[in-house]
Parts: C-alpha cells; structure tokens; sequence
C-alpha cells in the first residue's frame, strides 16, 4: 500500500517534466521516486538528495550506477548548492518542516532553481489554512504558486488525498481560492468514499 502511495505521487510528478532536464528530487528518502525519474527521463540528470546520510548510503548500494547512470544522489547541501535544476521536486518533504526549517530550505532551493525552473510539490496539506501558511512562506522566499491539484491516492490509511502544487519564481496573477479548492476536495473524497464502501 505504502509503494502504492508513493508510486501515484510520482506518476503525478512526471507528468510535470520532461526528458533531458536537470532534476533534483529533494528529500529523495532511499530513492524510490528518483531511480523512477531517472528510468522515465532517459536524457535527464537526476540528482536524489536527502539529509539522512543513513538513506543516501542505502540508496547508492540499491540504485548502481551501471543501471541508473543518470542517477546520483548526495546528503550534502554544499553538494547541491553547485548545481542548478530545471525541476526540484518535493514528495512529502517541505510541508513537514517547521517555519524556520522551510524557510532555510527555501532559500537553497530557490539559488538552486533555474530562472524559469519548477518546483513540483506533492504536499499532504490537509486544510485551507495549513495550505495557505505554506504558500505564504514559499511566496516570502520570491516564489508562487502557479498552480494546485488534487493527488487521490489509497494508502495504509484508506483514501487520501495529497495536493501537487506547482511553484515557479516568475510572480502570476493567479488567484486561488482555498477555500473553494478544498471544498470540491472534501467532496469528491467523500464520494470515493462513500462508492467505494458499497
């Protein structure tokens, strides 16, 4: 259930980028998803990073470079901070941190995010306000929202629902309403919910 999960996030996720692009998947754990960008995007660089040292060693010894050598992966910042990327990629990582954790993060990721760059975040933010809090934060690091979608996924816990939301350094007018997003949420997850009972 749990590979499950992972697994509908990054399909979501790959539908955002495309081949021969420079992709650093933050927060990458032991590399599931970022072996899984690298075998689709064939003409990508992917870089797996996470700040456990214990799951990056893990992930070298799963992902060898013989069969993924467009595949790397590092648990040091200073590592990152060398390199520039197309598309950063956050799979239930940033909306975990603290204030002070995600605004640290951010300041790295936008330096590392190339000018017209994407950050694709799959978050489990479970309401309007924790959603609104975390755009806050990310639009006071000089990044927006570009866009917010609904990720349906059954996990260990039953249906849920993770939210991809798409954030760029170029400053939009898009306006979206929390609000109406989560309540069209709530009901179509109470739909799932409801069919998939009967």
């Amino acid at each position: 259930m749990k590979s499950e999960d992972i697994l509908s996030s990054g399909h979501s996720v790959s539908k955002c980028l495309f081949d021969s692009t420079d992709i650093l998947d933050f927060g990458c754990n032991i590399g599931y998803l970022a072996s899984f960008y690298s075998k689709i995007f064939k003409n990508s660089t992917v870089v797996g990073f996470d700040s456990s040292s214990i799951a990056i060693k893990l992930a070298k010894k799963l992902y060898d470079t013989k069969s993924y050598n467009n595949l790397s992966f590092s648990s040091d910042y200073n590592s990152i901070k060398k390199s520039n990327f197309d598309y950063i990629v956050d799979t239930q990582c940033l909306s975990t941190l603290n204030k002070k954790q995600l605004n640290d993060t951010l300041i790295i990721i936008y330096s590392v995010l190339r000018k017209l760059g994407k950050l694709i975040s799959i978050s489990n933010l479970s309401n309007e306000i924790e959603a609104n809090n975390y755009i806050d934060v990310i639009t006071e690091n000089n990044m927006y929202l570009e866009s917010i979608s609904p990720v349906i996924v059954n996990t260990i816990h039953g249906i849920q629902a993770y939210s991809k939301l798409i954030i760029t350094k170029n400053k939009n007018n898009h306006i979206i309403d929390m609000e109406n997003y989560y309540n069209k949420l709530r009901k179509k997850i109470a739909l799932l919910k409801f069919f998939g009972s009967s």
